[in-house]
């Protein structure tokens, strides 16, 4: 005989009407009496009638993770799933994935979902190059809907890649660096130029300008050779320090940097952006890109967005984490 929550009332010893509300609205009610609930869901092997909830609540406590099949448009990396499972499970709330061509994606796939209501929300993972269309169907249809970093003006959640090009740039300025180069390859040459490589470039700009300082960038408008160009970089602007994209740059920069004979941190500080702490042979400064926070950011505002369709839904953008590493000290005199 199939489990119910009467059955997990009764072995609490409390009401089934807070069971119900556990599952349905978890966010009203204690953090303690949600756990508790739930473990006992689980050792009883309760399993939520979902067609029976979807018939009473008019809901189907799920959301569906909506993306491309181009590679790099949309990415997903691990952290930022943890991140979204961590809150929807917390919700019971499933998650599905769709990824599909654009042509599909647009004249079959938001249409239908919005027709046929397959989901309770969307996510939005199309992060550059987005098609137009695709911006005008997720404001028309009527499903809540959540863009995953991207920069929309309403419901996207983002990492503040401009704050943190600025925070790491005044970082070196504080350390008394002057002649602070920064590097990405593929700015302004790449098929899909995510936006965080502008919003860190000027922040790194701002940061330089405010300082009063001469901005040195390493940044062709064509690929390169990257061991070539780091050398000739290093060069060329002279370096105390140096600021890269990613820890794709950096590998090059160390590279070059030995062959020339630098001591890093004494003649060359380094730091970088990156999902995980940087390290090449000592840990290097990073300023960690938020996925996991932004993940859990979007699923709590997707989720508040079920609950009040008509809230305010401003962007939200996420600070990043440092970890200063060993790769940063003051010039030399």
């Amino acid at each position: 005989m199939p489990i119910t929550q009467h059955d997990i009332a009764e072995r609490l010893g409390i009401g089934q009407k807070t069971v119900s509300r556990v599952f349905s609205n978890p966010e009203l009610v204690s953090d303690r009496l949600r756990t508790r609930v739930l473990s006992t869901a689980r050792d009883l092997g309760y399993r939520p009638n979902s067609g029976a909830r979807a018939m009473r609540t008019g809901r189907f406590a799920s959301v569906v993770l909506v993306g491309s099949t181009l590679p790099d448009i949309s990415p997903l990396p691990e952290r930022l799933l943890m991140g979204l499972d961590e809150v929807l499970a917390a919700a019971d709330v499933s998650l599905a994935l769709a990824r599909l061509p654009d042509d599909q994606l647009i004249n079959d796939f938001v249409p239908k979902v919005a027709r046929e209501l397959l989901s309770d929300g969307l996510l939005i993972n199309y992060d550059t190059n987005i098609p137009q269309r695709l911006i005008e169907l997720i404001a028309e249809q009527q499903l809540p809907a959540v863009w995953i970093n991207s920069r929309q003006v309403k419901s996207s959640v983002r990492p503040d890649d401009l704050r943190a090009g600025d925070d790491l740039t005044r970082c070196l300025i504080e350390h008394g660096h002057r002649r602070i180069l920064y590097s990405d390859y593929m700015v302004d040459h790449h098929p899909y130029v995510h936006y965080s490589r502008k919003d860190r470039l000027t922040g790194y700009r701002t940061a330089m300008a405010r300082a009063g300082l001469t901005q040195h960038e390493a940044i062709p408008d064509h690929p390169v050779d990257p061991a070539a160009y780091a050398a000739a970089m290093i060069e060329r602007h002279q370096p105390t320090a140096l600021i890269t994209y990613s820890d794709f740059e950096m590998t090059s920069f160390i590279l070059a940097a030995l062959r020339r004979g630098l001591d890093v941190p004494r003649d060359l500080s380094l730091a970088t952006f990156s999902h995980a702490p940087a390290f090449f042979g000592l840990p290097i400064a990073t300023w960690l890109v938020p996925q996991q926070e932004v993940g859990r950011t979007v699923a709590r505002l997707l989720l508040h967005a079920l609950r009040e369709p008509d809230a305010p839904t401003d962007p939200v953008v996420v600070p990043y984490s440092v970890v200063l590493g060993a790769s940063i000290t003051s010039p030399a005199p």
